[in-house]
């Protein structure tokens, strides 16, 4: 604790006109501090105590920002963690439609494959979630043909289908029931239309 005790007070009996001049802090009779803004009366310590009392000020401060803080911190570690969003479920499948194999993921199986036309094979079916696709997807990358899912009968991605199966067993049976799309051919003229004037221009 340091001494607070003025050593420029001199010991006197406080008069009653110095109960504006004197500083208030106890036991001492030093003259308050001057300023050329301020009236004396608004400056109640002399100039060694008004030092004193700005450490202590300063220091009360730090202390009351470093509670401040450890309040917040600890307000923060009992506030409760918001659980991470689950990931949805679903399969990663190997589907045959025509010459290429497609590689995707779906967390509804049976109504995915329905949107493929017939025809088309349920190869393998494993367990994983977008991010195994994607890995597959950059896996496979060499042997792409056409969009970023479809695939040629690669003797690698075939090796890898059966690998899938004899771990997680053949795949379920599922119905396509996707339409085919025939592409049409470009019009040709028919051989009941006549152009005009094809009688007059015949022979």
């Amino acid at each position: 604790m340091p001494d607070t005790t003025n050593p420029g007070s001199k010991k006197r009996v406080r008069r009653r006109e110095d109960r504006y001049t004197a500083c208030v802090w106890p036991g001492c009779t030093a003259r308050r501090q001057e300023f050329f803004d301020l009236p004396i009366d608004m400056t109640p310590l002399c100039g060694y105590h008004l030092s004193i009392a700005t450490q202590l000020e300063a220091r009360m401060s730090k202390e009351i920002v470093a509670s401040m803080r450890r309040d917040i911190e600890a307000a923060r570690a009992a506030r409760p963690k918001p659980k991470p969003a689950p990931k949805p479920q679903g399969v990663v499948y190997f589907v045959q439609s025509g010459g290429h194999i497609k590689i995707g993921w779906t967390s509804d199986l049976a109504k995915r494959m329905r949107a493929y036309p017939p025809g088309s094979v349920l190869m393998a079916v494993m367990p994983g979630d977008r991010g195994e696709e994607a890995r597959l997807h950059r896996k496979f990358a060499v042997h792409r043909t056409h969009g970023r899912e479809w695939y040629p009968l690669a003797a690698e991605i075939t090796r890898f289908i059966d690998q899938v199966v004899a771990e997680h067993g053949e795949p379920p049976a599922v119905d396509f029931a996707g339409k085919r799309v025939e592409v049409p051919r470009p019009h040709q003229l028919s051989t009941t239309a006549r152009p005009k004037g094809w009688a007059r221009h015949r022979g």
